[in-house]
């Protein structure tokens, strides 16, 4: 009895052993497939996008997995190489909307544009798209700066999301307003993000199991079955609670800018700008409004010294536009100081206020086929889709076909 315990012992663990073995091997082939991380450390920014990367986003929010391989050229910018002699130049300025790594390039705001406005001006347009993955306006305005002379563009875009640009300025702690109301660095040395993705290989041993790929690719595979089942789950709306915590959440990171304090916030702990949207008297929400205008004004006066015509597009968040999200305007409409208007609103009054041309999607949006929730994705995804992307570049290229003539 004693032998046959022995050798059931010894089969079991050569089996275990052997599973182990073929999940590693699984694992270590998920990872070279994913390649290295997307994002590097940028002493002046944060995080950029790593140049010559390949990489594939799992997407499982609109009813079946799908792998969107996206790269970025050898300057850091999503999509091909840059031409060498484009007739005109354009560079898109943004965040996770922009960069859009959920969409194949030519269904990219960027690359739709690129095309509308190649057909309606006859020449070869090239789109560059500068967007990155948790970018605030701050960081775009330093990369404008630098990217002026480098790629002397014929037009800039600056988009601007509500759902969190305004936040962003805050969190980031590059910026910030001295006694006069001007914008003026913060003197902070800029450290590596803690949510940054790192190298596999750096990570600690307990984290190999918490950010297996494994894990990752069968959690995704299980969230898109879901949705091919039920598209558009049933959404927990609980208003009161949702508003508590996200003003909450605001204040704690306010007292941050307040103190003068280094950052504390990842650049990719985005949320909804709930202080401007429901209590807009606030000091935070105040403070932001400004913010954004000096960096709108700084922006905009980069590409005038150059003569480079300077656009702003507003894109509104989901929450406001669509019932996509839980919590959103139909059910926010009764707490009390809500205005689902008021974040793209107030974009449109800092570029009148400067001077700036800018379109506000909202309306746009809010109009296509009085169905605004087909431009988004559904929960828990707030970015736009595919359509709002094209809906987007069909609002914007007239007027920058126009300006490119």
């Amino acid at each position: 009895m004693a032998g046959k315990a022995l050798t059931w012992l010894r089969d079991g663990a050569i089996m275990l052993g052997i599973s182990v073995a073929l999940l590693a091997l699984l694992e270590l082939g998920l990872r070279v497939y994913m390649g290295p991380p997307a994002f590097e450390f940028d002493s002046e920014l944060i995080a950029a996008l790593t140049p010559n990367a390949s990489k594939i986003y799992l997407r499982s929010v609109d009813g079946g997995p799908r792998f969107v391989r996206w790269e970025t050229n050898s300057e850091g910018f999503r999509g091909p190489p840059l031409l060498a002699s484009p007739e005109r130049r354009v560079i898109v300025y943004g965040d996770s909307n922009v960069q859009a790594r959920f969409s194949m390039q030519e269904q990219t705001f960027t690359g739709q544009l690129q095309r509308l406005l190649r057909e309606s001006t006859s020449r070869k347009v090239e789109v560059i798209n500068a967007g990155v993955v948790g970018y605030g306006p701050d960081q775009n305005l330093i990369r404008l700066e630098k990217d002026v002379e480098r790629y002397s563009p014929n037009l800039v875009v600056f988009h601007v999301f509500t759902e969190n640009d305004f936040g962003d300025i805050v969190r980031n702690r590059l910026f910030e307003l001295d006694a006069d109301g001007e914008l003026v660095p913060t003197g902070h040395e800029v450290t590596a993000d803690a949510r940054m993705p790192q190298s596999w290989w750096s990570r600690p041993t307990g984290e190999l199991l918490s950010n297996s790929m494994i894990s990752i690719f069968a959690t995704t595979f299980m969230r898109a079955r879901a949705r091919a089942v039920d598209p558009r789950p049933v959404l927990d709306h609980d208003p009161e609670d949702f508003v508590e915590k996200r003003l909450r959440q605001h204040e704690r990171e306010f007292e941050v800018y307040r103190a003068h304090a280094p950052r504390k916030y990842s650049m990719f702990s985005d949320h909804y700008e709930a202080d401007i949207a429901f209590a807009p008297e606030r000091e935070s929400s105040r403070i932001k409004r400004a913010l954004l205008k000096a960096v709108l004004a700084r922006a905009s006066a980069v590409a005038a010294e150059r003569s480079i015509p300077f656009l702003v597009v507003i894109q509104p968040t989901s929450r406001d536009l669509t019932t996509n999200l839980p919590n959103h305007h139909e059910t926010l409409a009764g707490v009390e100081g809500y205005d689902r208007r008021r974040l793209d609103r107030w974009v449109a009054e800092l570029c009148d206020e400067l001077g700036i041309e800018a379109v506000n999607l909202f309306d746009t949006f809010e109009a296509i086929g009085d169905d605004p929730n087909a431009l988004y994705f559904a929960a828990p995804d707030p970015h736009w889709n595919e359509a709002g992307q094209l809906a987007a570049a069909e609002a914007v290229a007239p007027l920058i076909a126009n300006a490119l003539r």
